[in-house]
């Protein structure tokens, strides 16, 4: 009798047990090819020439049970041709802090998969995977050497279980914009004088549709935008006097307001 139930005992085990490998297969095969964060976001920034994506999230249930995983970032379409850049390419890095039943993992992944084509750079996060403590907070944080033009861009990126490609992106990845704005030259001014004997100044370098105020310190102010090449130029009713000053007020798109005194010269000189 008693090796009867001994046997009952053991065949219930291994049921159990081909039970959880049951669980844990259909688990993983929901978890296949989806995100593996959750409440995920990605934030963006572009400093001195620094290109820096960050996607944050909570790990779930189905990480504890993968031993591969994959982090990839889209940029954005206009950016692609950028990706072939090698200086660019040698630049990019992937930083993560994933957490752990032995505290935070951190480390950099730099042998990317980069693909101008789709415009996606990603990585496998070389781990095992069976450690991931369930609920914190794992960060992925690429980062690129790029001087990128005047423009808005917009940002994808997501962690899965499978390599990444752009349906996967497009139905789950976290989603993130920057713009950057023209580079700031000072404007340039110049004053002179037209064959009819009036004032007049021009400038360049000014951000396009800047507008600027021109008020000369003997009167007779005027005012103008500058143009889809930053520059333009005003032309007073009058011959201002050597030595005496024109007040400029510049307001720039971006609500930017900055004044400069301008100084009529003497002798004139026509440009």
């Amino acid at each position: 009798m008693t090796i009867t139930k001994k046997k009952s005992f053991l065949g219930l085990l291994f049921l159990l047990v081909l039970l959880v490998g049951v669980s844990v297969f259909s688990t993983n095969s929901k978890a296949a090819s989806v995100s593996l964060l959750k409440n995920s976001t990605l934030t963006s920034d572009y400093t001195n020439q620094q290109l820096d994506l960050t996607l944050t999230g909570q790990t779930g249930l189905e990480i504890s049970l993968l031993t591969s995983q994959y982090v990839g970032f889209k940029v954005d379409d206009n950016l692609k041709a950028f990706l072939s850049d090698q200086a660019v390419v040698d630049s990019l890095k992937i930083d993560y802090s994933v957490p752990t039943l032995l505290g935070n993992r951190t480390g950099v992944v730099t042998t990317l998969k980069v693909d101008p084509a789709t415009g996606i750079v990603s990585g496998r996060i070389p781990f095992n995977l069976l450690n991931i403590a369930i609920g914190q907070k794992a960060t992925y944080h690429l980062s690129s050497n790029i001087k990128l033009p005047a423009g808005s861009y917009n940002f994808e990126a997501i962690a899965a279980d499978t390599p990444i490609d752009l349906p996967l992106l497009g139905s789950n990845g976290a989603k993130a914009s920057i713009t950057v704005l023209p580079t700031k030259t000072p404007i340039e001014f110049f004053v002179g004088t037209t064959t009819e004997g009036t004032t007049y100044v021009t400038f360049s370098n000014a951000i396009p549709d800047t507008f600027i105020s021109f008020f000369p310190s003997e009167g007779g102010g005027t005012k103008t935008d500058a143009n889809e090449d930053g520059v333009g130029k005003v032309t007073f009713n009058k011959k201002l006097t050597a030595g005496s000053t024109i007040a400029v007020t510049v307001h720039e798109p971006d609500g930017t307001v900055y004044e400069e005194t301008l100084v009529v010269p003497d002798p004139w000189v026509s440009q």
